[in-house]
This record gives structure tokens, sequence and C-alpha cells, in this order.
């Protein structure tokens, strides 16, 4: 293709992953107007460019934080699918999965997406003339404080970076969800536009930061954000091109090995006493936490598993409200009259019409995977009263 000389910085104007098309309707800037915050023409395509940076929508992915054994590059992206299995619903086969570097202490920053949904959109950008180099999560690209959370509003919903990085993005009514989980004494970095008011939902001390356009504000992060999505199958053939070299230097390292007898007979002993010792964890494992189905990391799954049946686990409260946020906005003439998380249960005090709605609700709960039950049904003239039980579908 032939060099336009046109950057591109580009996103989906929505949220939803099912209305994204057409192209026409996404928010773009071209990079010469990046600092100014101007944004493209409603209604038009993007110009054609041979350096796009597409941010796509953290709702489109899960984006969560691992503690894994130390391991290379390659391993530790052939463990990821498998550490991610008791977090995601589906085939995790069918998900593309990204990760920053493993830091010290074990940690890894990890994204999966749908790896169908990814090829669908940068299929559509090419059609256009549009060749993506770098694709990152929008979420990640809100500036990151230490001292805590950071939230901008961009087209239909509310982007949410905290300072464990820690992403996502969320509807309007959800965020008196997200303010009761956490601390009322919270510190909230708010990006909106000099018109705009911070959301009256969110308690806790909040910082303004005006800016002009919000995608001029995630521009300027855009390229510090480690975790580029086109990687392995998805990256450019240009970047793998020169890797050709690594084939006949691992044959030489596979000779050098060979002609090591002494040594691989005793690293092959010390593998094989390592394995049995392996395989004695894993059957002590299955045994201890049944609910564990892919073991990676023995001791820490462990601790995450006795967190949990404790009641301790802020994963799994996020999880809960991720996944029961959009059941209960949907609710018609129906009120939350109190919140609570003890012993990984979500108890919600609802105020509602009638029974049907509460069975309405049960059944659109279990939808999600979640286990739900009532509990204290009262009525009166006008309104149902009941405690809502939920847990993850394994509790």
């Amino acid at each position: 293709m032939t060099d336009t000389g046109n950057s591109l910085l580009i996103r989906p104007a929505t949220s939803d992953p099912a209305a994204a098309a057409p192209v026409a309707a996404w928010m773009w800037l071209t990079q010469p107007m990046r600092d100014s915050g101007q944004p493209g023409a409603a209604g038009n395509n993007p110009p054609a460019s041979d350096a796009a940076t597409l941010l796509l929508p953290a709702s489109w992915m899960h984006i969560r934080t691992l503690q894994l054994p130390s391991m290379g590059a390659a391993k530790l992206a052939q463990a990821l699918p498998y550490a991610l299995e008791d977090y995601l619903a589906g085939d995790v086969e069918q998900l593309h999965v990204v990760s920053s570097r493993q830091q010290a202490d074990g940690s890894v920053l990890v994204v999966a997406m749908d790896a169908e949904l990814l090829q669908s959109v940068l299929n559509q950008l090419q059609a256009l003339g549009i060749t993506v180099q770098r694709a990152v999560p929008d979420a990640l690209c809100l500036p990151r404080h230490a001292d805590g959370h950071s939230i901008m509003r961009l087209g239909d919903g509310w982007l949410l970076r905290d300072q464990h990085d820690n992403a996502m993005c969320l509807r309007a009514e959800e965020l008196d969800w997200l303010d009761s989980a956490a601390d009322s004494n919270a510190r909230w970095h708010c990006y909106i536009s000099n018109e705009q008011a911070p959301p009256a939902a969110l308690s806790g001390h909040c910082q303004t930061h005006p800016h002009s356009d919000p995608l001029a504000t995630l521009a300027r992060h855009a390229d510090s954000c480690e975790l580029n999505l086109l990687r392995g199958r998805f990256a450019r053939s240009e970047d793998r091109s020169g890797r050709l070299w690594r084939a006949p230097a691992l044959a030489a390292g596979i000779l050098i090995i060979v002609l090591s007898g002494y040594a691989i007979s005793e690293h092959w002993l010390l593998q094989r006493e390592l394995t049995r010792q392996q395989q004695l964890v894993r059957e002590q494992m299955q045994r201890a936490f049944p609910e564990i189905t892919t073991i990676v990391n023995p001791r820490v799954q462990a601790e995450r598993a006795l967190a949990a049946r404790s009641g301790t686990g802020s994963d799994r409260l996020l999880a809960l409200l991720q996944a029961t946020a959009p059941v209960l906005a949907a609710q018609q003439l129906t009120s939350l009259q109190s919140l609570e998380y003890s012993d990984a249960q979500l108890r919600l005090q609802l105020r509602t019409a009638s029974v049907t709605r509460l069975d309405d609700m049960l059944l659109q709960l279990r939808r999600q995977g979640l286990a739900a039950r009532l509990e204290g049904v009262t009525s009166d003239a006008d309104s149902v009263r009941a405690a809502v039980i939920i847990t993850t579908g394994n509790s």
C-alpha cells in the first residue's frame, strides 16, 4: 500500500460489539490534530492510513491481573488461556489472549478478546484502506493514578481504570453499583469536558481534569499502553519476517544440546522427578479444591480458593457486580434498597411490583451463569419486598 501520510486514532462509537458497524459511525482523530483534539467529521469514513492506532472498548474484552509462576514469554503465552478458564464462560480456544510483561512478583496483566470479533474489525478497516499498526484497550489509555481511580465519559459509556490497572467500561446506570462496592474514601480522577459535571453517583474525593475531547486525552497516552492486541496470530506480517533467523539458531542450539549427552541425561532425570512431584501436587489440589479445573500455580490458586471460600475475594465481588448490574438495570419498577457482600455471596434487598418480576430477574441472573435464590419475601397492597442471594455458578 502507498503511504498516505495520515496517522489515525480510531474507536467504535458504541461499547456494544453487536452495534459496532458501520465504520462511518466511528470516532477518529488524524494524528497531526492529536494535541488539538479535533475529531473527524461525524458520518464520514476515516481517511485511508498506513499507521492507524485502534482503540477497542474495554467492554469487548476481559481484563484481569493474574498471579502466575515466573516463566518465559513462550510458556506464559501457552499458560494464559488455561489460567483464565476459571474466570471466563465459553471456550477459551476461541479467544485471543495477550499480556503485559510479567512483574518480579509474578503478576501479569492479561487481556482476552473474541478472535473472530477482532478479525472482523480489522477486515472492515482494511477494506477502507486503513492498516492498523496497534490495537489497545481504550480504558488502559486513561492516565494511571497511584492514589486512586481514573474515570472518563466516552461515547455511550464510562471508562474506568484503577491504580492496579483493572479496567472496564460501564453504562451510566451502573455507576451506582461501582460506588457501592468502592471505599467511601476512594479518590476519583474524573476526565470530563468543560460543560460536564462529575457523576453524582461517585462518593469520596473527586478531582476533575477538564479536556476538550476524550479521544485527544486518550491519544496522548495510547503510545505508552503496553498491551497491543496485534500479537501472535494477529501480528503484522512485516513484524514476523524479521524472526526467520530463529529457525537456524534453534537448530544450532539443539545440536549443542545433543552433544552434551551427560547434561541432557541429568536434566531428563530431574525433569521426570519434577513431573512426578507435580502430579502428586495436582492430585492433592483436586481433592482439596475440586472447583479448580486447571492448575497453573498450586500455592497461589489454593490461597485464592481459600480466600473465595471465606468471602474475602475482591475479584469475585467485582465479577458478581459486573454480571448482576445489567440484569438489575433492565428491570422496570424494581428498586434496590440495599447491597451487602459476605461469605462470597451478594445480597440485594429489592422492592418490586410483583413476585413475577422477581422470578423473571432470577431467570436472567441464571442465564448469566450465576446462582440466585429468593429469601424473606414479603408483600403489601402495592409492592413485594425480598432479598435476592447471588453467587457464582460454581459456588
